[in-house]
C-alpha cells in the first residue's frame, strides 16, 4: 500500500490493525506491483467520505484497487479512523457488513473504528482459505 495521505487519515495505523489480524494489508511498496495508491484530496461534495475503486479479471481477482479519502467534507478523527478501517477492509476482499457493530458497516458515523469477529471469519474461512 502507498499512502499519499497526510497525518489525519490513520492509514498506517490501521494497516498495521488488519495486517496484526491475520490479514496481510501491508504497509509501504517495494514496487509498483499490487501496490495500492491511497491518496486524500478535495473531491467536492461527492456524496462519499471514502471509496474503494477496483478492477478484477476473469477469475474476480483483484488487478487494480485504489483508496481515495475526501477532504471536501468535516470530518472527526473517529469518522476517519471508522472510514480508514472500512476502506481497508474493502482492499482485504471483505464487503459491507449488515450490523452496525464493524468498521464494515456502510455507515460512517465515527462509532466503529474496528472489524468484527464475523469480518475475520469472512476473511479467514471464504476469502483466504477458498471454502464456502
Amino acid at each position: 500500500m502507498h499512502d499519499g495521505t497526510g497525518s489525519a487519515w490513520p492509514v498506517q495505523s490501521k494497516a498495521t490493525y488488519w495486517n496484526a489480524s491475520a490479514v496481510d494489508v501491508g504497509y509501504g511498496c517495494h514496487t509498483n506491483y499490487h501496490c495500492v495508491p491511497v491518496m486524500e484530496g478535495k473531491y467536492g461534495g461527492t456524496g462519499w467520505l471514502s471509496q474503494t475503486s477496483y478492477r478484477v479479471d476473469q477469475f474476480h481477482r483483484f488487478t487494480y484497487v485504489s483508496v481515495q479519502f475526501n477532504d471536501s467534507y468535516s470530518t472527526t478523527a473517529a469518522e476517519k479512523a471508522e472510514a480508514v478501517c472500512h476502506e481497508l477492509g474493502h482492499v482485504a476482499g471483505l464487503g459491507y457488513e449488515s450490523s452496525n457493530v464493524s468498521c464494515m458497516n456502510a455507515v460512517a458515523d465515527g462509532t466503529h473504528e474496528y472489524a468484527s469477529n464475523d469480518d475475520f471469519d469472512q476473511l479467514a474461512y471464504h476469502t483466504y482459505n477458498g471454502t464456502t
